[in-house]
């Protein structure tokens, strides 16, 4: 235990796994190192592969979110059942069947639309914007049903009857502002969804930039702003946006500005002077119809829909 005088000092050397002495099972240690090698390898792949399938579904579905104009979700309606189809049928097709079908989520229904590329000049709201119509269509074995989302933005047609309606935007989308002529002022009454329906083209989440107010005013509703702009003489749009403040409604003339996309706005046009429609003779949603509306319709042909028998022309 006591090193001699002048003996050199000795270092121990240092020690590896590999170094271990083959009577003590050094074949042992040199396998467990290939071993731990080789799952480590093993482990890295298959971390690498999960992380690129991860990113590649994530492209996917991000395209698939930018390409879609309209992602809809609704709740399944209980008329399904097993063999029932509901699809997306609009005016960017002609109202052409059999339209989009919807893929069950859940106890949710889902669609993705893409909207055409170009605007036909009926459909363009505004500069910058592009509008359409569209319905649900619900087919089973025994009953074909159109009806509306009423959770979704809605509008009403010339001939009465209640749809949905999607709006896209872009710089590319020409046309210059459409206007109507001015109102006839109407006595003061309380704000109703059908005629405000009846009267004004909305608008969902959209602004209007670079207008010229008439004036400022507060609503309630988005109804109640487009009732002020069917009071005021020179108003031809509006703006609303959804905020306790007092002054959210904002009346515009004929030079309104450009529509642009905004979350937090509904703006809208002031259409011509139509024939008032009794709200009996309103489309009604499928659960809030009964079924009686579902009997009337149940062997309804496609072509017997007001924009179906438009489109054939």
């Amino acid at each position: 235990g006591v090193r001699e005088r002048g003996a050199a000092s000795v270092h121990p050397a240092p020690l590896h796994l590999t170094d271990f002495d083959e009577n003590r099972s050094s074949w042992l240690a040199r396998g467990i190192v290939r071993f731990t090698t080789k799952k480590s390898r093993l482990a890295l792949c298959a971390v690498c592969a999960l992380g690129v399938a991860l990113a590649l579904r994530h492209a996917v579905v991000s395209n698939e979110q930018q390409s879609a104009d309209l992602l809809l979700k609704i709740a399944l309606p209980p008329s399904v059942g097993a063999d029932g189809t509901v699809a997306v049928v609009g005016e960017w097709d002609a109202w052409a069947l059999p339209g989009v079908l919807m893929r069950q989520d859940g106890d949710m229904l889902a669609g993705e639309v893409s909207l055409p590329a170009s605007c036909p000049p009926s459909k363009r709201a505004g500069a910058g914007v592009c509008c359409f119509h569209y319905k649900l269509l619900l087919t089973t074995s025994t009953m074909r049903v159109w009806m509306h989302e009423p959770t979704q933005p809605t509008d009403l047609a010339a001939d009465g009857s209640v749809s949905n309606v999607v709006c896209k935007y872009g710089s590319n989308i020409g046309g210059s502002n459409r206007t109507s002529p001015a109102a006839p002022r109407a006595p003061n009454s309380s704000a109703t969804q059908e005629g405000a329906q009846s009267a004004c083209q909305f608008l969902p989440a959209t602004m209007f930039v670079n207008g010229t107010a008439l004036k400022v005013l507060g609503a309630r509703v988005a109804w109640g702003c487009c009732d002020a702009c069917r009071r005021h003489s020179r108003c031809h749009a509006f703006q609303w946006r959804a905020e306790p403040a007092g002054s959210n409604c904002v009346l515009l003339g004929t030079a309104f500005g450009e529509a642009q996309g905004s979350p937090l706005s509904t703006a809208g046009l002031l259409r011509r002077k139509r024939l008032a429609v009794p709200a009996a003779q309103l489309d009604k949603h499928l659960l809030a119809g009964g079924p009686r509306a579902v009997r009337k319709k149940a062997h309804a042909h496609p072509h017997s829909h007001p924009y179906a028998q438009r489109a054939a022309h």
